[in-house]
């Protein structure tokens, strides 16, 4: 967790399971079976969409208790949305569905998502460019709230993997303390990983094989993480360290697609630490950023692996209104 959160408990109260989406699992939730310190066992089988809130569930809004929702193999959710409650510990979840959210936590604070399997499909290999863009789902959402890990999870065959993002304009609403590590986020065709937000560590990531471009029909210019801070947000402290992003791992696989790398383009962000990164793009941006201050990028290695595309570059340059960058270090 990052620093001033509170780790996830040990001990728990007691051990109860969950049955798949049946009469069974209904009468478990209908009589609020489920409290704070349970270590929850989700038994095998399909558990449908899964949601949570401070209306359906208003005892686990300020729990100081955690719940462990502990997924067996063979257990499996079709989305899972956490909003406006406390103290979860997600492991081993298997989350699957086309045109939705995989993941989502809105307002939740104490949130750990570990060693989880999020994907639209389990084999992309026949999708059209307009699958890609209509049908792959979107990976993990962490939107507001507070204190929330994202660990050692994969992130398979979707449109946007990881977005972290606060809806506030400034400190101190913006802080999110949200750590994404150890994830893989593989085969996207939007943007790999999106950080709009303020106290943010994203370190030690495997983010590769993007898919379909603007001549597919895709408008997105397509990013491994891109960063922004529009209608007078600053976002600040964000940690970007230790990262691996490649374009593609199989240059003979269609539809290929131009990759961007670690990108800030819109607004000021301060205090943002780009370091000991590997990107392999062929775009211009293998990192960029316009309008940062007290920013540092260092250590990192940008290329262009293919034998087509751009010389990929580190950049620092003015906001496109022309605000100027300030006080930033760029070294090897």
């Amino acid at each position: 967790m990052e620093p001033g959160c509170e780790e996830q408990a040990t001990a728990v109260a007691r051990t109860v399971t969950l049955e798949p989406a049946t009469t069974t699992r209904a009468a478990q939730v209908a009589q609020k079976q489920i409290q704070p310190g349970d270590h929850v066992v989700v038994l095998p089988g399909d558990h449908g969409a899964v949601a949570v809130s401070k209306y359906t569930n208003p005892e686990l809004v300020a729990a100081t208790a955690w719940i462990w929702l502990d997924f067996q193999p063979g257990a499996k959710v079709q989305s899972l949305d956490v909003r406006d409650v406390s103290s979860w510990l997600v492991t081993h979840a298997d989350v699957s569905a086309p045109s939705t959210t995989l993941a989502s936590f809105s307002g939740a604070s104490n949130m750990v998502l570990a060693d989880s399997h999020l994907y639209t499909v389990e084999d992309a290999s026949s999708w059209t460019a307009d699958a890609w863009i209509n049908l792959a789902s979107n990976g993990i959402s962490v939107r507001n709230g507070s204190c929330v890990a994202l660990l050692r999870d994969k992130v398979l065959d979707t449109r946007f993997g990881i977005a972290i993002t606060s809806d506030a304009l400034a400190r101190p609403d913006t802080s999110v303390k949200v750590l994404a590590l150890g994830n893989e986020v593989a085969n996207f065709s939007g943007d790999a990983m999106r950080v709009v937000a303020s106290d943010v560590t994203v370190q030690g990531n495997y983010l590769h094989d993007v898919y379909v471009s603007q001549a597919d029909g895709d408008s997105n210019h397509d990013d491994a993480l891109q960063m922004w801070a529009l209608n007078g947000a600053t976002f600040d402290n964000i940690v970007i360290d230790g990262n691996w992003v490649q374009e593609s791992t199989d240059a003979t696989r269609p539809p290929q697609n131009t990759l961007q790398g670690l990108d800030d383009f819109d607004g000021v962000n301060t205090h943002v630490e780009i370091t000991n990164n590997v990107v392999l793009v062929s775009a211009y941006h293998g990192i960029a950023l316009y309008g940062s201050q007290d920013s540092v990028i260092a250590h990192n290695t940008v290329a262009n692996p293919t034998a087509t595309g751009f010389e990929t570059w580190i950049l620092v340059n003015d906001t496109k209104g022309g605000a100027p960058s300030q006080n930033r270090t760029v070294t090897d």
